[in-house]
């Protein structure tokens, strides 16, 4: 999962952000809710095959390799 198919996520999802999106802003910076995490998490869930676990400390890139590893 790159970048960009995190974005389209959210755009599918009409999850508002704060900003630009860089694998550096933790899920804080992005202004998530938690409406919108809890709606990311189900999303992203589906794309891994398996639960997933996210804190607003993560940034885009633990997100990401979240995802692609499946953990």
């Amino acid at each position: 999962m790159t970048t960009d198919d995190f974005i389209e996520i959210l755009k599918e999802n009409k999850i508002q952000y704060k900003g630009e999106i860089t694998p550096e802003k933790t899920i804080a910076e992005l202004g998530f809710d938690s409406f919108d995490v809890t709606m990311l998490t189900f999303e992203l869930e589906n794309i891994a095959g398996k639960e997933l676990k996210f804190s607003v400390s993560d940034t885009v890139k633990d997100v990401l390799e979240k995802v692609s590893n499946g953990k």
